[in-house]
């Protein structure tokens, strides 16, 4: 009996550890690394305070001391991180606010606003590096804590290290998958 008692709150314990708890999403801003440019996420609430009526995404740069937006969008899901290339050219949004590693987890703009690519974590993954390598948890999979993500301009690619050390290559133009291993 006392095997079974401890037994049941060991795995109490253990379940509880790897549950999450969010806090509401937030308007933030993201810069680029050399502050040249960033993108703001902007969150309207509803008159109760639940629930956001509208992301806006505007990316921007910065010309001497004046804030000149290059383009907004709305969208259906709050970005959890976002990354910003030099004035705006290419812009990348992983995971959503909440549900990381699951749809919208790499999501590469164009320097007019439009969508390029919109990745699952199953296009970027194999289902053995999922299970092998990602950490998750009740609401997310965290494929993508650790990662360094850089842009180049030559050639013209985005690349992300993972933190196990696999790289995956995207071309800036097209945001198609130009090199994984």
């Amino acid at each position: 009996m006392k095997l079974l008692l401890l037994t049941t709150c060991v795995l109490a314990i253990s379940a509880s550890a790897l549950a999450d708890s969010w806090i509401p999403p937030y308007s933030r801003v993201f810069a680029a690394e050399d502050g040249s440019a960033g993108v703001e996420v902007l969150i309207s609430r509803n008159v109760s305070g639940n629930n956001p009526n509208a992301i806006i995404f505007r990316a921007f740069t910065y010309d001497g001391t004046e804030r000149r937006s290059k383009w907004e969008q709305t969208l259906k899901y709050v970005p959890h991180r976002v990354y910003v290339s030099p004035q705006a050219e290419t812009v990348v949004t992983l995971d959503v606010w909440g549900r990381v590693g699951y749809e919208h987890s790499f999501v590469m703009y164009a320097n007019d606003g439009r969508t390029l690519k919109d990745y699952r974590l199953e296009d970027l993954l194999t289902a053995d590096e999922i299970t092998n390598h990602v950490l998750a948890t009740v609401s997310s999979r965290w494929w993508s804590s650790g990662i360094d993500l850089q842009f180049s301009d030559s050639p013209n690619i985005v690349e992300i290290t993972l933190n196990w050390g696999k790289k995956i290559r995207f071309n800036r133009a097209t945001g198609d998958i130009l090199h994984a291993k």
